[in-house]
């Protein structure tokens, strides 16, 4: 056996379509299917892009991710299967995956195109009909080098970094998740380092100029504050009532 299917969508939970998917992984295998989300907010590439790498730091190692957010279904973008060291990642190639996959180190990829692994094609639901029975044949054995042709030049699409420098740090917002923290594309270490032992910032996002501290655990917390979350990455956090306002670009400076 193999790790477990995780599937990852915009698809929501008001509607039949996980059942749909889960349904068809079910019919063709036993493995395990576990939610990462779905919940990422519909067609928002970026966003499923950040919460499918976070979650990929904790997929056991022989997992499959299903991974679909999807605006350009039925369109020209491909349908792709990549496999990784450590895993596979099953979706469409408009840049969902790149990060969540590379940082597994990218082996392959290849087009789904063998018909023995698809329910239909070209139709409004490629989560169900294409991805889904797709990953469900490789967990199950099918040759990945039968899957298609290889996918070269995958749409990459990688997070911003950040931009540091004496004066200050460039930042930017990857993800607000549901309890209001903005969480920052700057790397905790990488952040202690710049700061140098210092505690107190100068904070300017979305039109407002802050001066916050940076505290051990949300708790501590006063008001608004920076914390290390538990992805490892810088957050703006307001406990209790959320970072309300905070997005886009934020500069950090001493």
């Amino acid at each position: 056996m193999l790790g477990v299917i995780a599937l990852l969508t915009d698809f929501g939970l008001d509607d039949q379509y996980v059942f749909q998917v889960k349904s068809v992984i079910r019919s063709i295998t036993d493995e395990e299917i576990v939610d990462i989300t779905h919940t990422v907010p519909p067609f928002d590439v970026r966003t499923g892009a950040f919460v499918l790498w976070q979650a990929a730091k904790y997929l056991p190692a022989g997992s499959t991710a299903v991974a679909v957010v999807d605006p350009g279904v039925g369109g020209g973008r491909r349908c792709v299967a990549i496999r990784t060291k450590r895993s596979l990642f099953v979706g469409p190639d408009n840049g969902l995956m790149w990060e969540a996959a590379n940082s597994h180190v990218i082996l392959e990829a290849r087009s789904i195109e063998s018909e023995r692994l698809v329910a239909r094609r070209g139709g409004t639901f490629d989560g169900r009909d294409v991805f889904a029975p797709a990953a469900a044949h490789l967990v199950e054995g099918y040759p990945f080098e039968e899957v298609g042709p290889p996918a070269r030049g995958l749409v990459e699409l990688s997070l911003p970094k950040p931009e540091f420098s004496t004066g200050g740090i460039r930042a930017t917002v990857l993800h607000v998740d549901r309890f209001g923290n903005a969480i920052l594309n700057l790397d905790g270490g990488e952040f202690a380092a710049w700061a140098g032992g210092r505690i107190s910032f100068e904070v300017k996002a979305s039109g407002s100029s802050l001066r916050l501290s940076l505290h051990g655990s949300y708790e501590s917390i006063q008001g608004t504050g920076l914390v290390v979350g538990s992805s490892g990455l810088v957050e703006v956090s307001s406990p209790l009532r959320g970072a309300a306002g905070i997005g886009g670009e934020v500069l950090i400076s001493a």
